[in-house]
């Protein structure tokens, strides 16, 4: 559901990327200690998304201008 929300019009990005996040962690932690590589460059797509938000074109950014505007 995290990657549904966080990939279907940009929805709630922020919370899918940290639930995401965590995911990955646990998966590098218990079942795939040795694909780091492959961890690492998830965790730094995710952080992008945490950090900076999905942008302009996202659900999350129009709902926020329609309320602003009115």
């Amino acid at each position: 559901m995290a990657s549904w929300l966080g990939s279907s019009g940009s929805l709630a990005t922020r919370p899918a990327a940290l639930v995401l996040l965590g995911m990955t962690t646990v998966i590098e932690i218990f079942v795939y200690p040795l694909a780091w590589p492959t961890h690492i460059q998830w965790a730094a797509m995710l952080l992008v998304l945490l950090c900076r938000g999905a942008g302009w074109l996202s659900l999350d950014a129009m709902i926020r201008q329609r309320w602003l505007w009115s």
